[in-house]
């Protein structure tokens, strides 16, 4: 909180925290506020929960975004993220969890980097979801949405799932010259369209349209071509 040069808070960020009881101006340093101790979220184990289940509850939370974050960082700042446990999880009560963001050098992160980033499955890591049986031949990293019957735990959540409906990356830049990039349904089967702040005429009309919509099927709809082509890319 004493650094805005770097940090950016909502004003009663601490107040909140105070005031639901998930923290005391005694917790932390003066002019720190641990955001994550605070707010993050830790399942409690109901009383009729075997001890062995309510720990491998904790565990997939531990890891469900925390392995995003440490693939996020190694992606975009590999020096800085080689200095990460990837088996570490992030967890409010994980001894010194993973910081909110790690520095890179000044320039080095490109829109089509960020782009990379939402359609990584951990290619290239122990935790690549393109190899290994499931997989399958033709290295398909989209899973069911549970684990097989009888193995304990989840799989690998990556960054591009096969359920999302859209993502963006946002270049912000001052007078107008800003650019949204926009890429409908899942990111690996994506292409990211240009729109731009400074525009003089709307978007297409295929863009626009409220003919159809997710659970309603239209040729006139764009989100719908990228559908198809990330349901072919399924097919065995």
């Amino acid at each position: 909180l004493s650094d805005p040069e770097n940090f950016r808070y909502s004003p009663g960020v601490t107040e909140l925290a105070e005031e639901m009881g998930w923290w005391s101006p005694q917790d932390d340093e003066p002019g720190v506020f641990d955001f994550m101790r605070s707010y993050g979220y830790t399942p409690e184990p109901s009383a009729t929960e075997p001890p062995e289940r309510a720990e491998l509850d904790k565990s997939v939370v531990a890891f469900y975004s925390g392995r995003r974050m440490w693939r996020i960082f190694n992606l975009l700042s590999p020096a800085e993220g080689a200095k990460l446990d990837p088996d570490k999880g992030n967890l409010p009560e994980t001894v010194n969890p993973y910081p909110s963001s790690v520095p890179a050098p000044h320039g080095s992160v490109t829109p089509r980097m960020l782009m990379d980033v939402l359609r990584d499955h951990y290619e290239g890591t122990p935790y690549d979801l393109t190899v290994g049986m499931a997989a399958g031949p033709f290295g398909n990293p989209n899973r069911g949405p549970v684990a097989p019957r009888g193995v304990k735990g989840i799989w690998e959540r990556a960054i591009s799932m096969h359920r999302t409906s859209w993502s963006q990356v946002v270049e912000a830049s001052p007078h107008g010259r800003g650019i949204f990039w926009l890429g409908y349904d899942s990111p690996h089967g994506t292409a990211y369209l240009p729109f731009f702040a400074a525009a003089g005429e709307p978007a297409p009309e295929s863009f626009c349209s409220h003919e159809g919509y997710m659970a309603k099927f239209s040729h006139k709809v764009a989100w719908w071509a990228f559908n198809l082509v990330n349901q072919y890319t399924d097919i065995n």
